[in-house]
């Protein structure tokens, strides 16, 4: 059982079509973790082949970006067979059955790996990006192993204001019913959309202007903000110089078919990169619904059906390599 201090949400019993709703949710997270897992080992066995078997006829794979493709892999992986469970439990049970100390250990991995896997994906795009303008990949000379390192460091430093209690904390989120960072009071403090106590607050914020509204801010909204944010943008950046120079350095240093290849694969790479940047946003939106719509109804609801459309970012990568190459 659970010794939290709250009772266990029965967000179930929130909406009449609740049990299916949360049925179609447990079928989409296992058809994520099954391709996120399966997918992503398919492809980090089908880079290392390529890199090692056909150097030849799939140059792009001796990038220097090519080990943070397959450490980008890795942490899909470890967020699909570590992260996805819990929800999947909650979806279940209706709760977080186990003791409370694992809820808030998976939150605190599940979001390390998150933001390390935003890390890494801005750094591929940048590299790429500094590959197209100054003709030398930014982490060429560096050792990958010690890159990757750094990353996970540099996601550990931006939760670390959650893990050491500083501005929130990691653990059981009552009032939407999942493991999460969550503020340092405790979560029954905050009333389920719906209730009273949530339309009084929201009618009074309604009164005001949105920036003044008073908001509960945590850590891992601040975390979500900047660890999002900046790799974010530094993709949209970086995707529209590789699209501009990519045809004019191929076109002028490689044949026809050469080019055609590589064409191909950093238009797949792009999708990737813009992919990865869909899929979270609205979570991101829903993080901040307190100043856009204050009184909305099924808060609760609508973000987990927000979750359920950013885990599949975690397999995406898989879908569109398999969609876009034959070989």
């Amino acid at each position: 059982g659970s010794d939290f201090d709250c009772s266990p949400p029965e967000l179930v019993r929130s909406s009449p079509n609740g049990p299916t709703i949360f049925k179609l949710f447990l079928i989409n997270i296992s058809l994520i973790g099954f391709i996120g897992i399966l997918g992503n080992l398919a492809t980090v066995c089908t880079i290392v082949n390529a890199k090692k078997n056909h150097k030849e006829e799939f140059r792009i794979f001796s990038h220097s970006s090519n080990p943070l493709l397959i450490h980008l892999a890795i942490c899909d992986i470890l967020y699909c067979a570590v992260g996805l469970p819990s929800f999947g439990l909650i979806f279940a049970e209706n709760y977080f059955p186990l003791p409370e100390i694992w809820c808030r250990l998976v939150a605190m991995f599940r979001n390390i790996t998150a933001y390390t896997d935003f890390l890494t994906l801005g750094l591929i795009s940048v590299d790429l990006a500094c590959f197209y303008t100054r003709g030398k990949c930014l982490i060429t000379n560096a050792n990958p192993y010690i890159v990757c390192c750094c990353l996970w460091v540099a996601s550990f430093g931006l939760n670390s204001i959650n893990v050491f209690n500083i501005t929130g904390s990691f653990g059981y989120d009552a009032i939407n019913g999942r493991c999460e960072a969550i503020p340092l009071w405790p979560d029954c403090s905050l009333a389920r959309s719906g209730s009273p106590q949530y339309m009084e607050e929201c009618k009074r914020m309604e009164g005001v202007e949105w920036y003044k509204r008073g908001v509960h801010i945590h850590g891992g909204q601040v975390i979500y903000f900047v660890g999002f944010w900046v790799p974010f943008s530094g993709i949209l950046i970086s995707t529209m110089i590789i699209w501009c120079q990519a045809y004019r350095k191929h076109k002028k240093e490689l044949p026809a078919s050469d080019t055609h290849e590589f064409h191909h694969m950093e238009r797949t790479l792009i999708l990737v990169f813009l992919s990865y940047c869909l899929f979270p946003l609205p979570l991101l939106v829903m993080e901040w619904s307190a100043l856009w719509y204050p009184c909305m109804e099924h808060k609760e609801l609508v973000t987990w059906c927000c979750y359920n459309f950013y885990w599949w970012m975690y397999a995406i990568n898989f879908v569109i390599y398999f969609t876009r190459n034959k070989r």
